[in-house]
């Protein structure tokens, strides 16, 4: 064992971990490797798959990446509360919902007398104004079609569908 590193791993037995066992050769209570060598991992069996390596050389995230982030968690909390009313058939789909601009409105006033969160869903009344100036942007700029079907106003639609 002259000259041979050895690569020392955890053993458990009877639920206790030793970790005097050499990978290399299964003996026990080898002089530790110095700081100075290297210690080279166990052999991978055969056919066993390498696991990749992180790659540190990725730069760091840019500022709209982490913008597009942030806003997207944010802009999630306020799709719920809307989506269990729609959900509840208590709303038209987003889409065909006429309703996005006098919201905006509301929500700006709440914002504007002092509410910080709203009741319904626990998100700041901005975060709904943002969703629904983008509802109104999707319908002025696609026009009101189901992005999911793109089906367009007049054609044939479920008998549950809202109508506008």
């Amino acid at each position: 064992m002259t000259g041979e590193l050895h690569y020392f791993h955890p053993v458990e037995v009877a639920g206790l971990v030793s970790r005097d066992v050499c990978a290399k050769c299964d003996e026990g209570y080898h002089a530790a490797p110095t700081r100075t060598q290297p210690i080279e991992p166990p052999p991978l069996p055969p056919g066993a798959i390498v696991p990749a390596q992180p790659d540190y050389t990725l730069p760091p995230p840019t500022e709209q990446t982490v913008v597009l982030q942030v806003f997207t968690e944010m802009l999630r909390a306020a799709t719920g509360d809307g989506g269990r009313k729609r959900a509840a058939g208590t709303k038209p789909p987003w889409w065909r919902d006429v309703s996005h601009e006098p919201a905006i409105f509301s929500h700006l006033n709440k914002w504007k007398h002092g509410e910080r969160v709203d009741h319904d869903s626990g998100v700041h009344p901005l975060v709904h104004l943002a969703w629904r100036a983008l509802a109104v942007a999707y319908q002025e700029t696609r026009g009101m079609v189901d992005p999911v079907t793109a089906q367009a106003p007049g054609a044939p639609v479920e008998p549950d569908d809202w109508r506008v």
